[in-house]
């Protein structure tokens, strides 16, 4: 728009200009006809020499026309075939930007498709695995209860995993860091055993995870991973 507006002014210009220059050339010519009818001592009727400028005023003319003519300033003769190619670069800019937005949007959706999918496959995930945790827990614990959590359910990636259990003769879940040396190994392992269940790894190396144990609990550790041990090595 920028574009069409200056080449409109241009044109304006250029023919304001061409007019000027005409009627100075006339000017000229009515001056040059005045001047040679006074040296040949041919004076015209009062009549004839009413229609005809003064010198002064005719001078006059000239040098407005003049100042027009240099106010309108030099005019760019290629100003057309620049603005046409202004015009197609416009165009082609413009193409580009279309399809650059097309790919940007059809990027977003893909990268929002994704997330909706990792969070729908980890929640997947997670909810089998709190369902083993709780199952091997009561199990391990002669009684207990113990679930897992996460810390943004709306935004699973956001935040962490919180695993809280309540052994057995106790009266209130609490979360790991609150029990005890041997109650956290048994949660601990229970959480082991609940990934183990859902995805088995070939063989697991356990480091005297009894150390912690009495001999009830020690003995419930073994006998599942008897119980398990089609699955994996232990």
């Amino acid at each position: 728009v920028r574009a069409e507006r200056t080449s409109d002014q241009m044109r304006r210009h250029e023919q304001r200009r061409a007019t000027c220059t005409r009627r100075i050339e006339e000017i000229r010519e009515e001056l040059e006809g005045v001047v040679g009818e006074m040296d040949q001592d041919q004076i015209q009727p009062a009549a004839d020499e009413a229609d005809l400028p003064t010198m002064d005023a005719a001078m006059k003319a000239v040098n407005r026309l003049t100042r027009e003519i240099e106010a309108i300033g030099p005019v760019n003769m290629h100003a057309i075939e620049q603005y046409d190619d202004a015009v197609q670069r416009l165009e082609s800019f413009s193409a580009d930007l279309s399809s650059l937005e097309d790919e940007r949007a059809s990027l977003l959706n893909l990268v929002s498709m994704l997330e909706q999918e990792r969070i729908k496959r980890l929640t997947l995930v997670f909810d089998q695995i709190d369902t083993n945790f709780r199952e091997i827990y009561d199990l391990l614990s002669n009684g207990g209860s113990g679930e897992l959590r996460l810390e943004n359910p709306e935004d699973p990636f956001s935040g962490g995993l919180l695993m809280v259990a309540r052994p057995a003769g106790k009266n209130k879940r609490t979360r790991l860091t609150a029990l005890s040396g041997g109650e956290k190994s048994m949660a601990a392992l229970a959480f082991i055993f609940s990934v183990q269940r859902y995805d088995p790894s070939p063989f697991y190396y356990l480091d005297e995870v009894d150390q912690n144990l009495d001999s009830d609990n020690a003995q419930r550790i073994a006998l599942l991973c008897q119980k398990v041990s089609h699955q994996a090595q232990f």
